[in-house]
């Protein structure tokens, strides 16, 4: 992957082929947009999360791991399989 933006093609492509239908708002900064320090110095970065009222206390003093969804945290990697699985 060479052009910016095709990081984000390639991962949309593997989230509709893993039947993932709600796909975030791409190119909009949100919460926890740990990617952006990534993005500013010219690499393509996505950042990969679940909608969630808890999202609010991400990397604050309330976060903690008993936060996370199994669920979301599946379908995360299942994604994520599915990209590295179509990377040449």
């Amino acid at each position: 992957m060479e052009k910016s933006g095709e990081l984000k093609g390639e991962l949309r492509k593997a989230a509709l082929d893993e039947g993932l239908t709600r796909l975030g708002p791409w190119g909009v900064v949100g919460l926890v947009a740990d990617h952006i320090p990534f993005t500013r110095s010219g690499m393509d970065a996505v950042k990969l999360s679940g909608l969630s009222p808890k999202m609010l206390k991400a990397h604050t003093r309330a976060d903690r791991k008993e936060l996370l969804e199994a669920d979301a945290m599946q379908r995360c990697g299942r994604l994520v399989l599915r990209f590295l699985d179509g990377l040449d």
